[in-house]
């Protein structure tokens, strides 16, 4: 599925509102990158935070976020 140049704005937007530190950026039409912030900064608490933003920007748009294992890369499904 397509992700939308528009949804990467807004939810950069809002991951930066957060202050989450996160930053997601295109890979390609289909694959969205996660860019987490340095390491002196990246908590457990923290990540979990952004990863919970992403998914609920999606959930509100009726799609989830079908991440890589290493949970830098992500596409988009349909939410069930």
């Amino acid at each position: 599925m397509e992700i939308a140049f528009e949804d990467l704005v807004l939810l950069n937007a809002e991951l930066h509102r957060r202050g989450l530190r996160y930053r997601v950026s295109f890979q390609d039409d289909t694959t969205a990158c996660i860019e987490p912030p340095g390491a002196c900064c990246l908590t457990p608490a923290l990540e979990e935070a952004a990863y919970s933003c992403i998914d609920a920007y999606f959930q509100k748009k009726g799609l989830r976020p079908v991440y890589t294992a290493n949970r830098l890369k992500f596409t988009l499904k349909k939410a069930e």
